[in-house]
Order: structure tokens, then sequence, then C-alpha cells
């Protein structure tokens, strides 16, 4: 492929949310799982094919932590997420 598309295209949105995130990278994904577990009727709409920004659709990794001696500087859904990671190898 010698270029990319970016043109707009007018898609259909069906249903009712209580919560509509921009974008599904790291902290949309994150903000999009945490409004939907706490009962919200939730869209993420993305533009690439997977969430979770550059890490997955780049390949850009390790992520940067964040935080201070003696605070992970995440949140527990951040920290749960890792977790599964981490299993998953």
């Amino acid at each position: 492929m010698d270029q990319f598309d970016f043109s707009r295209q007018a898609l259909p949105l069906r249903g009712d949310y209580d919560v509509i995130v921009a974008g599904g990278g790291t902290a949309g994904a994150l903000a999009g799982i945490a409004a939907a577990r706490s009962g919200c009727r939730t869209l993420i709409v993305e533009q690439l094919g997977c969430l979770g920004g550059s890490a997955t659709a780049a390949m850009v990794t390790p992520l940067m932590r964040s935080g201070l001696a003696g605070n992970p500087g995440q949140c527990p859904l951040g920290l749960e997420v890792n977790s599964r990671l981490e299993e998953l190898g």
C-alpha cells in the first residue's frame, strides 16, 4: 500500500448510549470498560481495527510507567489489565 485513506465516512449510529468514548487507545479503552462496568450503556468509537492505541496498532511497547516510589500510578482497572496480560504471556 502506497498511501493511507483518511476520508470520512458516514456510519450509522444505532442504539442509545449513556457514554460515548472517542478513541480506543489505552485511556479510552479503560474509560469505556469502567463506564460499562458501572452500568452505563457504552460505545467506544475507534478508527483503527483494535483497541489499545499505539501499543497494539503500532506495537510501540513497553508503555512508560508513571508513579512515585511505593505508588504504581495506575488505577485498579489498569493494574487488572496488566495482570491479565502477564497471565496471557
